[in-house]
């Protein structure tokens, strides 16, 4: 042990004084110490581990390649899985997002509605067939058009949150979709702060509250939430929109 006389400790003892007690405690035969025993919780069971069948896998291999980007070799995985297992219905919901990708829109109708019809029930199949509503919506010039894949987008947002009320992209895209033009904005507002008190580590949430704000004429909270995602985020793209909802805001 060494001494400093620059060092000062939060003590109030000065480096000798320290070297001296440390010195006393390593010479000690015995440590002080305190040993806590944890009861096992009363019901508490293993969790039942299974092997995954193969279609499982190459479906989510599928989907890792969508959230990359990646279209064309995810719809190979995904014709993977439906060969194997035809009643696997995150696998046409995935070759539906793969068209979508790839901006084959009406391409992708026909697998989302097979996937739908294998499993209705399925949370995030009813997630993925709103994102194919809410992108059209976005995509569309027609007023017309885009109210009504506003409406089918949040009938499926609102049904995956039925079914699994623990997804925070459910009540984000279906405040997200009032963000789009010609919709009441202020609707947006109560699902997507539930979204972000779900998910309060998401830049893009708190993106899409800074969107809402600017537009609800909230300058100040726009700008905090703007200059928060601008702090945190790794992507370039989603810096650039929060610093201009920043910059646009007085």
């Amino acid at each position: 042990i060494t001494q400093d006389s620059h060092v000062n400790t939060s003590f109030g003892d000065d480096p000798s004084a320290m070297d001296r007690m440390l010195q006393r405690y390593f010479r000690c035969k015995r440590f002080g110490a305190a040993a806590i025993r944890f009861s096992q919780p009363r019901g508490l069971q293993a969790p039942e581990l299974r092997p995954l069948a193969r279609d499982e896998v190459v479906t989510r291999l599928g989907w890792l390649l969508i959230s990359l980007g990646r279209a064309k070799p995810a719809q190979r995985y995904f014709e993977m899985a439906i060969a194997d297992n035809p009643l696997n219905a995150r696998a046409p919901a995935g070759l539906g997002a793969a068209e979508g990708l790839r901006g084959h829109r009406e391409a992708a109708v026909p697998h989302f509605g097979r996937a739908l019809g294998i499993a209705p029930d399925d949370a995030l199949t009813q997630l993925d067939v709103g994102a194919y509503y809410y992108d059209r919506a976005w995509e569309t010039g027609s007023a017309e058009a885009r109210a009504q894949f506003a409406a089918l987008a949040r009938q499926h947002y609102a049904r995956s949150r039925e079914l699994d009320d623990s997804l925070p992209e459910a009540y984000a895209m279906y405040g997200a979709t009032f963000l789009l033009e010609g919709e009441e904005t202020q609707r947006g507002l109560e699902p997507l702060e539930h979204a972000s008190r779900m998910l309060p580590s998401s830049v893009e949430i708190k993106l899409l509250l800074a969107r809402l704000h600017a537009r609800l004429g909230r300058p100040m909270a726009a700008r905090s939430l703007a200059l928060a995602v601008y702090s945190r985020t790794h992507s370039e793209v989603t810096r650039a929109e929060a610093q201009a909802i920043a910059a646009a805001v007085p």
